[in-house]
Order: structure tokens, then sequence, then C-alpha cells
């Protein structure tokens, strides 16, 4: 398992080389609209898997939530480098943000990394799944999405009851709440 990682943390590396970091509007937008659809409030925890840049747990911070943030190639001082298959050591939180980060996992770990998540969270999740090949890899002559499934194929694997979804422009938006 440490080569498939070490792999991803290759590949990731020199990605983040070649770009400049961004703000990503897509990433913000997803954190209030998580925000707000789940009723997060100030003083609940949230782990943000795939924090990239970490500006979206910046923004949880900004709004009081208790933000842990991992990524395999962590671009900011307090994101923990962890693949999302392996998180043993954080136990829960009361939420779990996951944005365009599963269809970067490779398939033989998706079982796991969606126990993972199902495991950290105990009020609810918000997930953005990419369901197409990605155009960045091209750049590093990789394959940046792994796991390209149709919608059907990820809400079958996430097997959550009660949860909310839409698909829309390739994107896969799952939203799950204890609250009703």
């Amino acid at each position: 398992m440490d080569h498939l990682l070490d792999k991803e943390v290759e590949k990731y590396t020199k990605l983040r080389n070649i770009f400049k970091p961004q703000i990503s509007s897509h990433h913000l937008s997803s954190a209030k609209i998580a925000f707000e659809t789940l009723r997060m409030k100030s003083g609940d925890t949230i782990l943000d898997a795939g924090a990239g840049m970490g500006y979206q747990t910046e923004w949880f911070k900004s709004h009081g939530l208790i933000t842990y943030s991992t990524d395999i190639v962590p671009m900011f001082k307090d994101c923990i480098k962890i693949p999302i298959w392996d998180m043993h050591f954080i136990d829960k939180t009361d939420w779990v943000f996951c944005v365009d980060v599963l269809e970067h996992i490779p398939t033989e770990m998706i079982d796991k990394s969606i126990s993972e998540l199902k495991r950290i969270a105990t009020k609810g999740m918000y997930l953005d799944i990419c369901c197409r090949e990605d155009n960045n890899g091209k750049l590093i002559n990789e394959k940046l999405h792994l796991t390209v499934k149709p919608p059907e194929w990820w809400l079958d694997k996430l097997n959550i009851p009660n949860a909310r979804h839409v698909y829309k422009n390739d994107q896969l938006i799952v939203c799950s709440s204890t609250y009703k």
C-alpha cells in the first residue's frame, strides 16, 4: 500500500509544482453550501478530507468550526499528511467535507476510503465527486481521476441511507445528515 501512496504523492507534488496556488471558487462555494444545507454551527467539528490549499478549511474556521484537515500533499501548516483510506488516528468529527477527492483515489482503495469517512462523521457528510476524466493530468502525463464511474456506481458504493444527492455537469453531490 505504501507504493500506492508514494506514487500518488509524487504525482500531486509534480502537479502542484506546475500550478500557482489559486483560490478555488468551487471549493469555497461548496463549503458555504455544506454549512447551510447541513445546518452546521459554530463549535461543530469538521474534517476537510483532501484539503488542497485549505481555503475551505479557513472558511469553516472563520465561521466558528473546529477544523481538521488532511491531504497527501499538504499545502498549509495545519494540514495532516495522510491518505483518505488510512485515517486511523482520526477519531470522530461532527462533519466530513470531501470535495473533488474521491475520484482521485485508486479504485482498489475506494471501499476503505468511504468506510473511513463514514466512521469519522457523526452528524453527516458533504461529498462532491467528479464523474468524468480529468484534464490537468495531461500536463504531467498522468491520469488524475483514477476512479471515473457513473453516479449510480458511487451512490451504490456510498450506501448512505436517506442521503440527498444531485448530479449536474458531471458532478455528484451527496449530503447526509442526522437532521430531519
